[in-house]
């Protein structure tokens, strides 16, 4: 993770496209790396796929690691909105699971 965020050119684009790999653990890896990126860009990149019919638990764990106003602001609202509450709230607990305090 550390490397991909010194990398020069980081793979944005491949990485968002391989959050539809089959393998969970795939998805799992390019979305933790999505977050460790950690840019505004990602984070409006995720927020396009979580809000769309593309939507993964593995983009949504990429925003809960994407520290930024943008990510931060987005899973803030999505807390209010109905339709992505469920998503939120089962990434939320994944995420948990993942990182524990």
């Amino acid at each position: 993770l550390t490397a991909i965020t010194r990398a020069k050119n980081q793979p944005i684009d491949e990485l968002l496209n391989i959050l539809a790999a089959d393998d969970r653990s795939t998805r799992l890896a390019a979305g933790l790396a999505l977050g460790q990126i950690n840019t505004p860009e990602v984070a409006e990149k995720l927020i396009a796929r979580v809000t769309s019919a593309e939507s993964s638990s593995e983009a949504w764990i990429a925003l809960f690691a994407c520290r930024n106003p943008t990510a931060d602001r987005f899973l803030a609202a999505a807390s209010q909105q109905p339709r992505l509450l469920g998503h939120l709230n089962y990434a939320r607990i994944q995420w948990t699971q993942l990182m524990p305090c």
